[in-house]
């Protein structure tokens, strides 16, 4: 009756090592997420062209609407993120259904929250620019502002990991969940301890499995 009790046991500990190794494995694994949000203040709207005798031009051509849209992109996973993690085929780019405005797009205004980060725009054609870094480390964000007629969006592809599109409230709750998981996010190295310890339990709990199989076949005979 002990020998079953202890076996039960042996059992229980084993489970709960193996569910405490996975819970460990996957929160000490490294993962790359890079979110961006848009957002967009309408400076033309397309209703005047109600008004005969209004004509805004650019580049000595009539246009309809103008948008100014700040963009903002920010790495929310544990691991830094470079231009190498991005497919060859779909790096970073911001793309309009009409064109931008500056030419010079070194004109428009960028901002990186990392002060050893340089960040560029290039621009492809009138409707495509290609986002430029060097880095970026959990908690670094890129702000641009754009000028821009038409809709815009954003298109990029990580090698491993995700890039999605948040809206301003789902954007602003992940930095503030982000700034306050200071044990999570700011320390770089977290996930070696996660690891060990998922390591350790399933040692141990593959240990105790085999005494159990042991004390099983004992009983047996």
């Amino acid at each position: 009756m002990k020998l079953n009790v202890e076996i039960i046991i042996s059992v229980l500990f084993g489970a709960c090592g193996i569910l405490l190794s996975v819970f460990f494995y996957f929160k000490g694994k490294k993962n790359k997420r890079l979110v961006y949000n848009l957002d967009t203040t309408i400076l033309i709207s397309e209703n005047l062209n109600n008004y005969e005798n209004l004509k805004i031009l650019y580049n000595n051509e009539s246009i309809n609407s103008l948008s100014s849209t700040n963009i903002k992109i920010r790495n929310i996973g544990n691991d830094i993120i470079e231009p190498e993690n991005f497919i060859p085929s779909t790096p970073i780019i911001i793309e309009t259904s009409n064109e931008f405005l500056l030419q010079d797009v070194s004109k428009y205004k960028i901002n990186c929250s990392h002060p050893k980060n340089r960040a560029s725009l290039e621009a492809i054609d009138k409707s495509h620019l290609k986002v430029h870094f060097d880095f970026l480390n959990p908690k670094d964000e890129i702000q641009i502002i754009v000028l821009h007629t038409g809709e815009i969006s954003i298109t990029g592809e990580l090698k491993q990991g995700h890039v999605k599109q948040y809206s301003n409230k789902k954007y602003d709750d992940a930095v503030t969940y982000q700034e306050q998981d200071n044990t999570y996010y700011s320390k770089y190295y977290i996930h070696i301890v996660y690891r060990m310890l998922s390591f350790l339990l399933f040692t141990a709990t593959i240990l105790t499995m085999v005494v159990t199989i042991m004390n099983m076949m004992n009983l047996s005979q």
